[in-house]
């Protein structure tokens, strides 16, 4: 939190008929699209938490930008936050 302390981001998931059919065929992969495209049924993945978090004001960005090539294993690049109002 920009005022100290943490606050949880969180990834989302929920055990629907799609998501179990994925599992039991093995495609555990093609799960983050399905969570990706599932966000009106309540599911959220880790990227788009943070920024939730960082519009708000309640994160400083440098540090989700930290959070997120962590959580990722990926470079954050300027798409994968944007700056806080």
């Amino acid at each position: 939190r920009k005022s100290g302390g943490r606050i949880a981001a969180h990834e989302i998931l929920l055990g629907t008929g799609a998501v179990r059919n994925l599992i039991r065929e093995g495609k555990i992969p093609q799960i983050y699209s399905l969570v990706q495209m599932s966000r009106k049924m309540g599911m959220c993945i880790m990227k788009d938490s943070i920024n939730a978090l960082v519009e708000d004001g309640t994160v400083l960005e440098s540090v989700a930008r930290e959070v997120l090539a962590t959580a990722t294993s990926e470079e954050p690049d300027e798409s994968s936050t944007k700056a806080a109002s």
